[in-house]
């Protein structure tokens, strides 16, 4: 079984179980000029020393670094992903910044950290998953999908829309998690999850999508105003559909009706819709 250094030790000592004292041995070596310092690391290795708890080998570390570097975490941390590398084998700041994100990401470690982020760390984590979602709200505009642009000549059968939720998820898997996430039930229930969700998700992006870019990706909405006009829905609370983002104008709406050659192509295709949503 390993044991704790001895006296001729060049790093730290234990003169009890709780306190870590340096060695004065080590003091000499802590003046070795910075340009001589790898050789003199690389001739004397370190030896290990066991038996030390967790926190002992932490403020070990710590203390190790400041008294011999004069660096704190934070400044360990700053240059873990900024410092360049000096040699053709050192680690790039890229592998070094990977490192780093492979450790704060397990659940144990981030739900420490989440409290304690700052103002300034949240916006980061904000505006880096906000660029992450809008490439894949880009990616939503393919035919494919059937969340693009208004088409009167496609047919309405052709979006398939009990898939479409598949579709969304394929090309947005990182927004469809959030969404998830978000819409995840206060209180325990019986319903599927996953399945409860689809339709919430699927509206919810194609609001998000439209209002993103209300051009681009009308389809959705310019299908659901028409069917809503068809059914004798008053022209008061289309408009107020339409302020809150679901369908287009009232006018946008009669003007994409009138470029339909038969309104009875688009009134299967929303049956479908209501059916799949309820």
């Amino acid at each position: 079984m390993a044991k704790l250094k001895n006296q001729n030790s060049p790093s730290l000592s234990r003169d009890d179980a709780s306190k870590i004292t340096p060695d004065p041995a080590a003091v000499q070596a802590d003046t070795v000029p910075a340009t001589h310092l790898s050789e003199s690391v690389e001739s004397k290795p370190s030896m290990y020393i066991a038996h030390m708890s967790n926190y002992d080998r932490f403020e070990a570390i710590r203390r190790d670094m400041w008294e011999k570097h004069r660096w704190s975490i934070g400044t360990f941390i700053h240059q873990m992903v900024n410092a360049e590398p000096v040699k053709p084998y050192d680690w790039s700041i890229k592998t070094r910044a990977r490192k780093l994100s492979e450790v704060i990401a397990p659940k144990e470690v981030f739900e420490k950290l989440s409290p304690y982020l700052s103002d300034g760390l949240s916006e980061i984590a904000i505006s880096s998953l906000v660029d992450r979602i809008r490439v894949e709200i880009d990616q939503l505009s393919s035919t494919d999908i059937g969340l693009g642009g208004f088409d009167p000549e496609t047919s309405p059968h052709e979006l398939d829309i009990p898939r479409i939720y598949n579709r969304i998820q394929g090309a947005a898997p990182a927004l469809c998690k959030f969404l998830l996430a978000l819409l995840e039930p206060k209180y325990p229930s019986q319903r599927d999850r996953v399945e409860a969700s689809k339709g919430p998700i699927t509206i919810i992006t194609v609001s998000i999508a439209y209002a993103y870019a209300p051009k681009t990706y009308n389809n959705f909405p310019v299908l659901l105003g028409v069917h809503l006009h068809s059914m004798g829905v008053k022209r008061r609370t289309l408009s107020v559909l339409a302020g809150l983002g679901l369908i287009p104008s009232y006018k946008t709406i009669m003007r994409k009706r009138a470029k339909l050659a038969e309104i009875g192509k688009v009134l299967p295709f929303l049956i479908c819709v209501l059916l799949f949503l309820l």
